[in-house]
Parts: structure tokens; C-alpha cells; sequence
């Protein structure tokens, strides 16, 4: 029997479709499994709404008496791939409900299963927890390497603000995504694989997320944006941390990474900040960091479920070039 609001088996529930009642499910589901715990509740149906808004996201669930015991969905975007556009989803909130004890795996088969019925999608990539890896290694999905955790400890070190010829760097919060835009569209050439950056996309992602507040340091070069690095900062007793949720610029400007890098190090104390960390995946980017005291932490859990052979060649003999940060999937979401 399923609940009015729930789909029937196998179908999608479309963000259009989430009325507060649904919603509201969904986010006692969550909850009762300790599911997005950094969220306060108060915020957490905001979230969800805003999470699955129209067009950006679809979402299934799995419903029994009356009760959403199973979640799982993937965004709609978009890959710049060997200099073709490819249709991409990311796998996101796939949980289901611990009270079902042993039919729990049997139900998240199924619903991982159903993510990939997708006809318009050229591939899926998601980053599960490790509990869930063998079962959706069972599903057929594959395992990607060199997705690396980055931790950069701050005690004792104070950077001095960088020094850039030329170059000007900016907080300010009057943030034209336009400029982004146009800077995605000059540099993604640089890369193998680059998830796309449209202003739509950074201004639902930064400035509309309800349970996320981001700062963005943005460099000029005679008044054009050259490069942007996007933070979030948690000055929380128990998580004194910074992390850098997204960096964008021509990867072989090293200079201007490394000012990026300063200038943020340079704000931290301000903010009580004891360490940043970030996920990064182009060895360029890689390099840098390392090289400004970055040090690799662990091996990310990312997943790839593929139909397109041209873009699984990419990403196996040339993923030193694919550029993949905490800003894609749900890094930092739940």
C-alpha cells in the first residue's frame, strides 16, 4: 500500500511532486537514521525542498503502510568530456530505513538499481559511505580511483596576504555569476573531465542553499575574473574547520592557486579555524596544494556507473586532468 504523495515501484517522484507532506516524510526518515546529522531540523525540510527544486534533481522512494522507508536520487547536470558535452547524473541520499533490518540490503538493491534506469543520462557517479561500497558495487556500478581528502593543519602557521602582480582579490559578497560563467568557459579546455559551472547552477548551489552560508574569494585581472575559490567555514567547538568547497581557475596558473591558498589561510584566524580540508582530483591542483603544506589524508569512495565507453576511457587514462571538487555530488550536503 503505498502513502498518497509516494510514486508506484520503480517511477520518479519529481521535485514538482514533493508537497510538504512528503517532504516532511522524507525528513523523518532521515533523521530517525542520524542521515544528514549536520543539518538542525529546524532547517532540514528547507534543505530538502531546495535540494530537489525543479528540473535539478529527481528523487525515489520507497514506501509501506503509509511510511517512506527508502530514499535515493541523483542531480541533473552536465560533463564538459573530451570536449563534448555528456549528460550526467550524481547519485545522492541513498538510505534506507535501519528498522528493516534484513531486508534492508535486499531494498537498497533496489533502489541503487532503480537510479540507473535513467535513459538521458551518459553516466552516474557517486560518493557513498564505505558501508554501502559492496552493495553498490553489486548493482554493476565501478570503482574510480585518485579522488584524494586534503587536511591542512593551521597551528603556528600565519600566512602573510599574497602578493599577486596585478591581481586583485576580493570577499565581497555582490557575487556576479555571470563572471564565473565566462570564466568556466575559458578555462574548461584545460581539463579531460570538468563538471559544467553555469551561473544558474553556482547561484541555486551558493547562494540559495538553506542550511549552507559560503564565502567566495574571487581574483581580478584588469577587472576580469580570473579565478574563484568558494569556502565554507565551521567554527563550531566540536568541527573548527574550513573547507574549500570549490576552486576554479586556469590550472596552470600556479601562482594564482597558491595567492588563492594565502589569501584564505590569512582570513582563517579570524574565524577560529584550526584546519581546511578539501577533495581534489586534478593532479595539477594536487601538486600545488601539497606544495603549500596540504597533505594527502585518504583515498575518496567515488563510484561511476557508465553507458558512454568514450567517457569510461577518460576517466581511466586520463583522470590526472579531471576536475572534481566538494562542490559535485552531495560532499556537502548532508
Amino acid at each position: 500500500m503505498f502513502f498518497k504523495g509516494c510514486v508506484e515501484k520503480g517511477s520518479l517522484m519529481l521535485a514538482e511532486r514533493l508537497n510538504s507532506s512528503v517532504i516532511a516524510q522524507i525528513a523523518a526518515l532521515w533523521d530517525r537514521n542520524d542521515y544528514a546529522v549536520s543539518i538542525a531540523p529546524d532547517i532540514l525540510r528547507r534543505h530538502i525542498a531546495w535540494k530537489y527544486a525543479a528540473g535539478r534533481a529527481v528523487i525515489f522512494t520507497e514506501c509501506y503502510k503509509g511510511r517512506i522507508l527508502a530514499t535515493t536520487g541523483y542531480f541533473n547536470g552536465l560533463l564538459w568530456a573530451g570536449k563534448k558535452i555528456v549528460k550526467a547524473g550524481w547519485g545522492v541520499d541513498s538510505l534506507v530505513d535501519r528498522a528493516l533490518r534484513g531486508k534492508r540490503v535486499f531494498l537498497f538493491l533496489k533502489v541503487l538499481r532503480a537510479t540507473l534506469k535513467s535513459p538521458e543520462h551518459e553516466l552516474v557517479l557517486a560518493f557513498p559511505g564505505k558501508a554501502t561500497v559492496k552493495t553498490f558495487l553489486k548493482t554493476g556500478w565501478k570503482l574510480l580511483d585518485g579522488f584524494w581528502r586534503l587536511r591542512l593543519r593551521l597551528a603556528g602557521r600565519r600566512d602573510a596576504r599574497p602578493l599577486l602582480r596585478g591581481v586583485t582579490l576580493t570577499w565581497d559578497n555582490t557575487v556576479d555569476w555571470q563572471e564565473v560563467e565566462a570564466l568556466f568557459d575559458r578555462v574548461k579546455g584545460r581539463f579531460s573531465i570538468i563538471p559544467w559551472r553555469d551561473a544558474g547552477y553556482c547561484r541555486w548551489r551558493y547562494e540559495k542553499c538553506p542550511s549552507r552560508t559560503y564565502k567566495v574569494l574571487r581574483a581580478y585581472r584588469d577587472g576580469v575574473l580570473i579565478g574563484f575559490l568558494v569556502v565554507r567555514f565551521n567554527s563550531k567547538l566540536e568541527d573548527q574547520t574550513c573547507y574549500i568547497i570549490d576552486i576554479l581557475c586556469d590550472p596552470q596558473h600556479k601562482a594564482l592557486i597558491s595567492g588563492l591558498i594565502a589569501e584564505l589561510v590569512a582570513k582563517c584566524p579570524g574565524h577560529k579555524v584550526a584546519e581546511v580540508v578539501t577533495v581534489l582530483t586534478d593532479k595539477r591542483f594536487l601538486e600545488v596544494f601539497q606544495k603549500e603544506g596540504f597533505v594527502r589524508q585518504k583515498k575518496e569512495v567515488v563510484l561511476l556507473w557508465l553507458k558512454n565507453e568514450r567517457v569510461r576511457k577518460i576517466f581511466t587514462q586520463d583522470l590526472f586532468r579531471v576536475h572534481v571538487t566538494m562542490s559535485d555530488g552531495d560532499y556537502d550536503m548532508e
